[in-house]
């Protein structure tokens, strides 16, 4: 455990106990990521499961010890968690959103695995009861990418685009797979504000101490960079990234850039690009 002292483990169990219950995702997962960074796995696990069977049911207690469970890699315990969730609160668009991510991070650990859920199913009751949430579109998006059916993966990703006011995620998937499909890089006066909104977004989330939302705002900010033909400054990103990486997300990273390879090279010197951050991995 990385706090052994009792007083510490007491503190981190009220910190635990008082974290907010918040409706903004993003507020709950900085919160619960703090704690991640300063406590044993086992220990926080125990005490979050241990609140939800001593207290009442909140749908939010669910995302916080689901948001745990994720960032530990623990899918089937994080689906299982999901599971339970949606059963007591089926009208909470986040917990179908969430439980679709967890069945399809496992459905692909497991080697697309028949007995696993894609996800996909409970993504769509999620978009079904939040049409605004980005997120559940993007992740829909995802796996109709990885599926290969990039045309609905556009649609997802267009959605999530317009409903996200251009977070980097769905702009950037957005963007490649669309100039995947036209065999040409996209040179659209209307992405030209989103893209530097994205790149400002970015650079803002790596600007904090720790920085945000890593590996992929290194891996994204890369992207921009290298859509825009900044060479360099996105090699050196990309390594920065890969440092933070688990080797199925940089895996992830290589698999979207990689869809460019057939499109026509306005990006100066495309291939030779990727190419070199693979061989620098």
């Amino acid at each position: 455990m990385k706090n052994k002292h009792p007083n510490d483990i007491a503190k981190i169990a009220s910190a635990a106990q008082s974290l907010p219950l918040s409706q903004n995702d993003g507020l709950i997962a900085d919160a619960t990521n703090k704690l991640v960074q300063s406590c044993d796995q086992d220990f926080l696990i125990n005490h979050f499961s241990e609140m939800l069977r001593n207290t009442k049911k909140n749908s939010i207690r669910f995302l916080q010890l689901g948001f745990i469970l994720k960032k530990f890699e623990k899918w089937e315990e994080a689906i299982d968690t999901f599971e339970r969730a949606t059963k007591v609160f089926p009208n909470e668009s986040r917990l179908w959103r969430e439980l679709g991510i967890a069945q399809n991070k496992l459905h692909n650990a497991l080697r697309y695995s028949a007995n696993v859920p894609l996800g996909e199913q409970a993504l769509i009751k999620s978009i079904n009861l939040n049409p605004n949430d980005y997120d559940a579109s993007g992740s829909l998006g995802g796996i109709y990418k990885r599926q290969g059916k990039f045309q609905k993966a556009i649609e997802m990703y267009d959605r999530s685009l317009k409903v996200s006011n251009g977070n980097p995620y769905p702009l950037l998937n957005f963007i490649i797979l669309t100039a995947r499909e036209k065999r040409s890089i996209l040179k659209n006066e209307k992405l030209v504000l989103p893209f530097k909104q994205a790149e400002t977004q970015l650079q803002n989330e790596l600007s904090h101490r720790p920085p945000k939302n890593t590996p992929w705002s290194y891996f994204d900010l890369s992207t921009i960079y290298l859509l825009t033909n900044r060479r360099e400054e996105s090699f050196e990103l990309f390594l920065k990234g890969c440092y933070h990486a688990k080797n199925w997300e940089i895996n992830t990273h290589f698999d979207t850039l990689l869809l460019l390879k057939n499109s026509q090279h306005t990006i100066l010197e495309l291939n030779h690009i990727v190419s070199s951050l693979k061989n620098a991995h």
